[in-house]
Order: structure tokens, then sequence, then C-alpha cells
């Protein structure tokens, strides 16, 4: 074929019927890859060859055949870059996570991370209650490793009619934020491994464990439990957090900043304050007179799906209107680094009970690691129940068990106030393009001074 376009070109003759009919034969060929490759110069002036517009059906052939060609080439661009994206490590994943974050943001609407999976044969009470758990998250930019989660949060919850309420809103908090960012982590009795409160969590994405070390009166020793997590889950942070604090974007905000950081710092523990919102009289205020026996079912029944209060949009304007800032020296959440730390040479101090959280914090911090103090960047929402805000050391068999033991430890008097949250070298921030920035922060003459020197 090639010898009769170069003799039409060369000869400036007509092409006879013979070399038409020949030329015919060829382009009807399977080999169109090399066709376009060697002939595409040619094509051009075929087509511009007068006597060649009596022939139609070859023409046609001719401009399908470059339509294919280019469709073809369209294919293999899209093909290529494919290639060149997992190379660089980006997953399809990720790319449309991206792009559902620059519509959410374009369009100021909030979206969830959570991965929607289609399950056979869903009843329509669960497909409500997937709804109502889909709450609204603040989008972040797609993380560079979606492997591991930014944060393994756990914690441990008691399976009593008093605390039903509070665990329930807790488990749907903890869910939303998706599998990619934070791991739920929830341990229970063996007795409660089987009830509701562990079907609940199963149900809501938390993986259950059980409690295997207590001191003699069965409270969850809490090196037991954070050395198990730390072993068990891979990811940047690994954090426990009392069964009854909620939290909201800003969590997940504070640790990438935090994150960023973690090559020149090491080992580091983010802690912080917390608001207070006593439950009862929030529920009065906003349904009138509840009897104590108002449920979990009654809440969702009277609530909107974008005003319920485990939602992020919720717990950020609950903390920050309704709520109450409570005591610097009362830490309800501890957010280690995955760095090594030494979990041999501390003490078997149980959760939940006085003196525990700011012996962890001066220990952290007396064995090198580094603490940022998130309390002007993290809305950490503690939801007080029936029993108060010192639920720890009422009417509890070891209420004062960590306090002895501590006493039997140091040699000197132990000064508690050395873990409040004041007395960190850092602190978060938001700057005036409300982006989290990690600072400096002085101590002089008694007094804490927040300066806005970045640690970089």
């Amino acid at each position: 074929m090639c010898e009769i376009i170069h003799k039409h070109i060369h000869t400036s003759q007509s092409l006879s019927s013979w070399d038409c009919q020949h030329l015919h034969m060829e382009f009807t060929r399977t080999d169109y890859f090399w066709q376009l490759k060697s002939l595409w110069g040619s094509w051009i002036l075929l087509i511009t060859d007068s006597k060649m517009f009596r022939w139609k059906r070859s023409i046609c052939r001719v401009l399908i055949l470059m339509t294919v060609s280019c469709i073809c080439f369209y294919v293999m661009s899209v093909v290529s870059d494919a290639h060149r994206n997992r190379a660089r490590g980006i997953t399809d994943q990720r790319a449309a996570y991206g792009k559902r974050a620059v519509k959410a943001k374009i369009t100021k609407f909030r979206i969830s991370p959570v991965s929607h999976v289609v399950i056979k044969g869903i009843t329509n009470q669960e497909k409500e209650d997937s709804r109502q758990s889909q709450c609204s998250v603040l989008p972040l930019m797609p993380r560079h490793n979606l492997k591991d989660p930014m944060l393994t949060l756990f914690t441990t919850m008691t399976d009593t009619r008093e605390k039903q309420l509070i665990n329930l809103i807790t488990i749907r908090n903890w869910a939303q934020f998706g599998a990619a960012w934070v791991k739920p982590v929830l341990f229970l009795e063996p007795r409660a491994l089987r009830g509701a409160l562990s079907a609940e969590a199963r149900k809501r994405g938390w993986d259950v464990l059980q409690i295997t070390d207590t001191n003699e009166f069965g409270t969850p020793v809490f090196k037991e439990i954070f050395t198990r997590v730390r072993r068990k889950y891979k990811s940047t942070f690994h954090g426990y957090a009392n069964g009854d604090v909620l939290f909201d974007d800003t969590l997940l905000r504070t640790l990438e900043a935090v994150s960023q950081l973690l090559g020149s710092m090491h080992s580091t523990l983010v802690v912080g304050e917390r608001s207070n919102l006593n439950l009862q009289k929030h529920l009065k205020s906003k349904f009138g007179n509840v009897s104590i026996d108002f449920s979990f079912e009654d809440l969702t029944r009277k609530t909107k799906r974008s005003e319920a209060m485990w939602c992020a949009n919720q717990v950020s304007f609950l903390a920050s209107q309704k709520g109450e800032p409570f005591r610097y020296d009362a830490l309800d959440y501890f957010l280690l680094s995955h760095h090594p730390f030494p979990w041999h040479q501390f003490p078997r101090l149980v959760v939940g009970r006085p003196g525990y959280d700011n012996y962890f914090h001066v220990f952290a911090k007396d064995h090198g690691t580094k603490s940022i103090d998130a309390s002007k960047t993290l809305h950490a929402l503690h939801l007080t129940g029936t029993d108060g805000n010192y639920a720890g050391a009422k009417g509890k068999d070891d209420a004062r068990y960590n306090k002895k033991l501590i006493r039997k430890l140091e040699k000197k008097k132990f000064k508690y106030n050395r873990g409040q949250v004041l007395l960190c070298r850092k602190y978060t921030y938001f700057d005036e393009n409300n982006t989290v920035v990690v600072a400096q922060r002085l101590y002089r003459n008694r007094q804490t001074i927040d300066t806005k020197v970045k640690v970089s």
C-alpha cells in the first residue's frame, strides 16, 4: 500500500482502478495501529485528491479509522496517567476522596470521610440508623498514607442503665470520623462482650476487646490496655479518652498539625482541657421535662439528623457555647505518638480513678516526651451524667487506689499540680487563616506566657 501512495505522490498521476481497489483492500485490514503509525501523513494527500472523492466507501473507512485511532490515543493516555499515579503512590481512592473534599470546600458543604458499603438484606431501621450516624465532618486533604489511620482511639465503658445514653452517644460520635482517620476500640468486661453495648459498637465499626488485667476491685489497668492497643494497631497516634468525651473535626486538624513535627520532636503527648455539659440540663432545656428513663431512641426520634448532638457541628457548638471549661489538672484524653515509650517503668495505675492522669503526664515529661496543650484548638466535650463531674471519686471502693500506689512509689510527696496542661512547653492555637499552629510557651515567675513563636 505504501508503494501505491508514493507512486501517486511522486508521479502526480491519478490512481488507476486497480490501485484504488488494492488500496481499498489494504484499508480493510485489522492492523490499525500499524496503519496509523506509517500512513498518517499519506492519508491527508489521499483525501485531498479530487478523484478519490468518487470512492466514498474508502474515504468513510479512512475517517472512521482516524476516529478510532484518536479514541485509542485517548485511552492510552488515560491508562498511562493511571500508571503514573500508582507509581507516585496515589491510589484511585485518594484521588476520589480529594475531589470530594475540594468539591465540598467550594460549595461549603461538609462531608464525612466514612466509606459507604452496600450491605444486602439491610432493614429500614438499620438504614435510618446509618443515615443518623453519618454526621458532617470538616473535610481534610487526603492523607499520603491511607493504609494506617491517623489515630487509634480507645476507651472503657460500663454497661449500666445510668450510662447507657452517654455510651451510645459516644459510640456514634467516635464512629463518624471513618476508619481511615480514627479507629475506635472499646474495652469491656467479659460479661458485657455479648450485650447490647458491644453489639452497637461493632455495628458502628468499633473493635471490641476484652479487659484482661484489672486491680483487685475489677478496674482496668491503664498501662495494660494502652500497650495492647499499641501492639495490635498501627497508627500515627494512639490515644485514650474517657468514654463520655465527644470530639469534633478539631481533633483531626490538631493531630494533622502535630504530626508534621513528629520527625523533629520524637515522642509527643497531646493533652488538653475539657468542657463540661450537664446532659440532663441540656435535654431539659431542649425538650422540656424529661424523665430519668429518657432513652437513646427518644433522643433520635426527637432530634433532626443535622442537629444530633453526637455530630461534629453540634459538638463544636455545644463545646464553645454551652460547655463550661473545667480544671486545668483534669485530663480526659491522652494522644501519644507511635514512638517508643518506657511503659515497663510506669506503675499499675487504673483508669477512672483520681491521680492517674496527672501522674502519667508528669511521667511522660520526665522521661523525655514532649507534651503539647491542645486546649485552644481541640474541642473535647465531656457529658456529665447524674453522678456528676467527680464520678471516679464518689462511692468507689478503690477511689484512692492510685494515690496510695503513687505514695508508695515516690520518695517525696508527689505534686499533682505538675500535671496540669498550663505547664506544657508547647501549645496549639488558630492563626488568622484558621489554621492550627504549634507554638512555644514560656513559664516565668509562676505565670505562663503563650508566645507566637512557631515550632519548626
